[in-house]
Parts: structure tokens; sequence; C-alpha cells
């Protein structure tokens, strides 16, 4: 229910599933574990953090990493940086999104690749970068 989302996120604006066509969400919110990153949260360590907790739960996640005017991006300083998804069969989708006045900008600084993803889903992987 998207009213229930706009609840949740603390968002007075109606929130629309239209905004993010790729992005299915359950008619339930309750059956979504959704893990929220501020913006004076906004890190490499925070970001693989959400990452982890979504991994601990069988519910679909969606990471909503907030953003401002001046407060949007998370840059890596080294390889180590790199996010890693492991999505096995039984784990429910991850999705994060940037939310906020500002898109979201992951830069890797040209040390490495921004995200890695492996696992074995049930259905055929699909992955949406937009910006």
């Amino acid at each position: 229910d998207e009213g229930e989302l706009n609840g949740r996120l603390g968002r007075s604006a109606p929130y629309s599933t239209s905004t993010y066509a790729d992005f299915v969400l359950p008619a339930d919110m309750d059956q979504v574990n959704i893990i929220e990153i501020r913006t004076d949260q906004l890190s490499v360590a925070n970001l693989k953090g959400a990452i982890t907790a979504a991994a601990g739960k069988a519910l679909p996640d969606l990471v909503v990493v907030r953003t401002s005017d001046t407060q949007n991006t998370i840059t890596y300083a080294s390889w180590a940086d790199a996010l890693a998804i492991d999505i096995p069969a039984t784990q429910g989708a991850i999705s994060i999104v940037g939310f906020g006045s500002r898109p979201l900008t992951l830069d890797a600084a040209q040390t490495c690749r921004l995200i890695y993803i492996w696992g074995q889903p049930t259905a055929p992987p699909r992955s949406t970068l937009a910006g």
C-alpha cells in the first residue's frame, strides 16, 4: 500500500509505485524489511551494514538511502569498499533506492567496481541500475 509506505518512510508527499516501475512492492508492507540510512549516515560502512542486515531476513529487503542537496554521495576509498551482494535462493530480493532531493551517487573513485552480485536466485537474475 503506497500510503503505508509513505508513512513508514516519513514522507508526506504521495509516493507512487510508478516512480520505480521495476520495483515491485508486496500488497502488505509488513512483508518488506525496510532498512533506512539517513543523510548523516552516508558511508560505505553503513551501506555494507544495511546489506548485511538484509541478508539476515527472509523477507524482500528495501534499503532506503536518504539524500539531500548537500549529502548524496558515498565515495569509496579503496578496492575493499566495493559492495558485495550474495543472493541465496532462499532469501527475498534486495532493492537499494536513493530517496531525497538529489539522486544517490556511488563513486568508486576509479579504485574498483561499484558492486558485485552473485548467488543462485530462483528466477533469472535481474539488476536495474537507474539514474
